[in-house]
């Protein structure tokens, strides 16, 4: 499904997860560098099959997710992209004022070098690395992943063409582990600014195409923008769970030596014809694009311990908020997307729980009733809510539709491609069809104690595009919206529509 997509990746595709700080490492080198130590740990675990199988009460989910997490990379090609592994990849590439590094963080026996040893590599990376105005600097190459994939096909292929180091330098990125973007901007206390960082930043020092590119910002915050084609945010997670409580646990700081520096050395490659002008071209384009995207950022008073003692779902809750806010805001409900994962089938991903119902349509107008009755509004809440549960239990089960119809569509695409005169069944050119399938609210949970901030992009341009987490004391929520303030309008209206519906 996403390797055939022709849109850009970033912002379309990519989410970012914004990680909790980390007060034993709180300068750039440190946090990258401690991250990626304790990636190297999980990866151990994942190569030697010793990862705890993710669970779902008493139900084991498919893990096969997992071995695209690392050494991975999306390809660009024309009308389909591939997607590339190297499991045996022993470097992880660092970014720097866009210019581009190898550092090895395992040696040829697949040790791990040592914690301050990596960090050393990426002190001196981050203090040595030219300023992108100097005439020996490469131009920022990594904008080119920020354009359509066709476009982006085509010149990655000239640049494979024009010399053979253009080949090594895009192999050396596509292996790499992960890719660590160390930038010059300090969002501090910003929660905005930090969210726009990950997941879009300028389309400088960036590779979108990379599986996982860690971010962290000169005042050491940090996160990741994960490349969607692959693995979900569940998958995602569960990593950063994990490398967190090794982060949070433990002694390698103090029990390491003082040692020689990970071995790193500078990528090079060399412009094709009409490089530049396509890097000047495609910078333009999107920051054309990532500065008409509002984003808003809220923290909730209400929080899960709240909303239980209600006797209500959590996530019901939420997503009835939602619903609220959204006619507040716009003055109209319409067709809304919720993920919800279905790994306990093998080579599981998602199906779309659809928020809107009848009960919901009632609810909103419950809520909005200056008349009705205080227990009516509190019946209409339980119902919707029982609802929404009901239907998630039935999209984890493969009770879902949309999957489903997607396949049927795409059967009937590829009838129409390959078989003269074939007409598309009536049915999915129906009008009401195409409306349902317009998801003016996206949104999706992902909540984990390892992270401060989950955001990704609308996914129609006159949608918006909802991440939330779901803390004990709190909601914390990143709204999207390509209209003008929507995204900062939303998360005032969802605070003060979840208040409303605790209070009633």
């Amino acid at each position: 499904m996403y390797l055939e997509l022709r849109d850009p990746v970033p912002i379309n595709v990519n989410p970012a997860f914004v990680l909790k700080a980390d007060p034993k490492r709180t300068d750039q080198a440190s946090r990258a560098a401690g991250i990626v130590r304790s990636t190297l740990e999980f990866l151990k675990n994942l190569k030697e099959e010793r990862l705890v199988p993710d669970m779902e009460a008493n139900t084991p989910l498919c893990m096969r997710q997992y071995r695209y997490l690392f050494g991975a990379s999306r390809i660009p090609k024309l009308g389909r992209d591939a997607y590339v592994v190297y499991p045996n990849s022993r470097h992880v590439v660092v970014i720097s004022r866009n210019q581009f590094y190898t550092v090895d963080v395992l040696d040829e026996n697949n040790t791990p070098y040592q914690e301050n040893q990596i960090r050393a590599a990426f002190h001196l990376i981050s203090r040595r690395a030219p300023s992108s105005l100097a005439s020996y600097s490469h131009p920022p190459c990594g904008v080119l992943t920020t354009t359509d994939r066709d476009v982006w096909a085509a010149e990655r292929a000239a640049l494979e063409s024009f010399d053979p180091i253009n080949r090594d330098f895009l192999h050396a990125i596509d292996s790499a582990i992960m890719v660590v973007c160390l930038d010059e901007s300090s969002p501090g206390q910003d929660t905005a600014a930090c969210a726009r960082d990950i997941l879009h930043g300028h389309g400088l020092n960036r590779w979108f195409d990379k599986a996982i590119q860690l971010i962290v910002a000169a005042d050491g915050c940090a996160g990741f923008n994960m490349e969607h084609s692959a693995f979900d945010g569940h998958t995602l997670m569960r990593y950063i769970h994990d490398i967190q409580t090794d982060l949070d646990t433990t002694k390698r700081l103090e029990l390491e030596q003082k040692a020689a520096t990970a071995p790193y050395q500078p990528l090079d490659w060399v412009e094709a014809f009409n490089t530049s002008n396509t890097i000047h071209s495609a910078s333009r384009a999107f920051q054309k694009k990532f500065k008409s995207l509002d984003i808003g950022v809220a923290k909730s008073d209400v929080g899960k311990k709240d909303i239980v003692a209600c006797q209500i779902s959590p996530d019901a809750a939420v997503q009835l908020a939602i619903q609220l806010a959204y006619f507040r805001v716009t003055g109209s409900l319409k067709s809304t997307y919720e993920a919800a994962m279905t790994k306990k089938f093998l080579h599981g991903r998602t199906e779309t729980v659809r928020t809107m119902t009848t009960e919901v349509v009632d609810f909103v107008s419950a809520m909005e009733s200056p008349v009705l009755p205080l227990k009516k509004r509190q019946d209409t809440i339980r119902q919707a809510a029982k609802r929404h549960v009901e239907q998630v239990v039935a999209c984890k089960n493969g009770q879902g539709i949309d999957r489903h119809l997607w396949v049927l569509k795409n059967l009937a695409n590829f009838k129409q491609k390959r078989i003269l005169d074939y007409r598309m069944e009536p049915f999915f050119e129906d009008p009401v069809y195409q409306r349902a399938f317009h998801f003016n609210v996206s949104t999706s949970n992902c909540g984990s104690s390892a992270l401060s901030l989950f955001s990704f992009g609308p996914v129609v341009q006159d949608g918006v595009g909802l991440g939330y987490m779901i803390k004990d004391d709190s909601v914390n929520l990143t709204a999207s919206s390509y209209q003008h303030k929507q995204g900062r309008d939303f998360v005032v209206a969802f605070n003060q529509a979840l208040n409303d519906m605790i209070n009633t």
